[in-house]
């Protein structure tokens, strides 16, 4: 098991790598420490990598995943990204983390899910559109 993340604060991202065979406590540990973590203030661009990783949900259900994890990002502010890119190249966590995007779309944070983690950059790191309304 294994979940390791770097912040880099001058360009506003943090990343994360999640690896080996995860419960649903590691996560939420993970992001516990991630908001806990100075470095990091709200509004980041957030990439969560699950390329390496294997969900081991027990016996919690795919709903109690999503409802655990969005209980922890919504009381930590320092989790709400402007950004938040996930990367699930294995079927079940894609239709896991695509449970979290959509349960999550109130939340004022753009949240995607790709297969691959070229798209993921491409997305997170493409430059903001600018405002219609400014003239």
């Amino acid at each position: 098991m294994g979940i390791r993340f770097e912040i880099d604060a001058a360009r506003r991202v943090m990343l994360c790598e999640l690896s080996g065979s995860l419960e649903i406590a590691d996560i939420l540990d993970a992001l516990q420490g991630i908001g806990e973590d100075a470095r990091i203030r709200a509004g980041f661009r957030q990439l969560f990598d699950f390329t390496h990783a294997e969900l081991d949900l027990g016996e919690a259900s795919g709903t109690d995943f999503v409802q655990a994890t969005s209980t922890v990002a919504r009381k930590n502010p320092q989790l709400f990204a402007s950004k938040l890119a996930l990367v699930a190249p294995q079927p079940h966590q894609f239709g896991l983390l695509r449970m979290y995007e959509m349960t999550n779309q109130d939340v004022d944070t753009e949240i995607q899910v790709f297969w691959s983690r070229a798209e993921a950059e491409a997305w997170l790191f493409q430059p903001d559109e600018p405002d219609l309304d400014e003239s």
